[in-house]
Formats: C-alpha cells, structure tokens, sequence
C-alpha cells in the first residue's frame, strides 16, 4: 500500500519551515501593515475581514516563499489578532485546510497541511495534526500571530488565474458577545506588470 507523505503548517508561530513546531509569538503591537507579494509573474494582495472583532483588531502581513528545490510554492500569511480592551481573551481556530477557487489555491492553518502519496501525484487537503488550535490567554495590549500559507502550482491543482479567492477561517472567543467569528482572508491575484 502506498504510503502518504504529509506536509504540515508550523503550530501559532511567525512563519517557518514545514513541519516544524515553534512556540506562539506575542508581541505588543498596535498597527499591522498589509502587504501585496509578487510570486511567478502574479502580484497577490492578502487581505482580512473583518478587522475588528469587539476588543479583537485583525490583520495580516505577507510574504511569498519557495522551497527548493521542489516545486512547493506558497503565500505564507501571518495573520496578527491584537487585544486592544482591558481585559484578557482566549481564542481558538478551528483547523482548515481545504482548495478555494476551483482548486487554484490550497489554504492551510496551523498544524494543517497537505498529504500527497509522491512528489507527482495529486496533493490532497484536510490534513490537520489536532482538532482545534487553542491559543494561551491573550492579556490586553499583546497580540499573538496564526500562520496560514495559501499553496499554488502542486501536483493535481488548477492553474491560478486572476481573480479574487476567500478562505473562512473559523474562530472561537471566549465572550459572551461574539463566541464565534467568521474570519475571512481574501487573495487578490492581478498579474504582474512586465519589467521594461
């Protein structure tokens, strides 16, 4: 029987290498700027709705990355949820690993990925180590950071297109005004002006 062979997003930290686990990352920040990457003749612009949650902002900034030398290709998206009330809050996200668009882009969380039984064969989604990721008590003024890489070009994946592509992240808070939240990250994929 053939053997699978998994790819995993590393757990709640700042963006690292595949399958490596680092612990959350606070930091006391208050703006978080977004960022438009160019990858592969594509300029991609990540963006997040909704970017206030009660005392909660919410933004990202991102990156795009290759791994040689095999073909993975990814955005790699922190995406930044900032404590601005008086009072601590514990989140969890609910895991996600899934296609958006017609199989054009690959959307995994923390601790999800992908399975793919060898370099050339279709990659397949939902693969995800643990049911949920529960994050320490965020105490008012930090703010903690979710990695989410968006994959392209893998084995078995439509070719990307210029459009614009949404991934619902699901999001557990423990108040009693908003204990769930659909978080969105939208990808705004335009191609990139040649150089002269």
């Amino acid at each position: 029987m053939l053997r699978w062979r998994t790819i995993i997003v590393a757990c709640l930290a700042a963006i690292s290498g595949c399958g490596h686990h680092a612990p959350i990352t606070h930091a006391a920040a208050s703006t978080f700027p977004q960022q438009t990457v160019t990858i592969g003749g594509w300029r991609i612009r990540v963006t997040e709705r909704p970017q206030r949650i009660g005392q909660l902002q919410i933004a990202s900034t991102s990156v795009a990355r290759t791994n040689p030398p095999s073909p993975q290709t990814w955005i790699a998206t922190s995406l930044k949820i900032h404590n601005s009330g008086d009072h601590p809050v514990r989140l969890e996200l609910a895991p996600i690993s899934t296609f958006i668009g017609n199989r054009r882009l690959l959307v995994a969380g923390p601790d999800c990925g992908y399975g793919q039984r060898s370099p050339s064969e279709p990659v397949k989604p939902g693969i995800c180590l643990t049911q949920a990721q529960r994050a320490p008590q965020l105490a008012p003024g930090k703010s903690v950071k979710l990695p989410i890489r968006a994959y392209i070009e893998l084995p078995g994946m439509s070719p990307l297109a210029p459009s614009s592509y949404t991934a619902h992240l699901r999001l557990s808070i423990d108040t009693p005004t908003a204990p769930q939240a659909q978080l969105r990250l939208i990808y705004n994929v335009t191609r990139a002006a040649a150089r002269s």
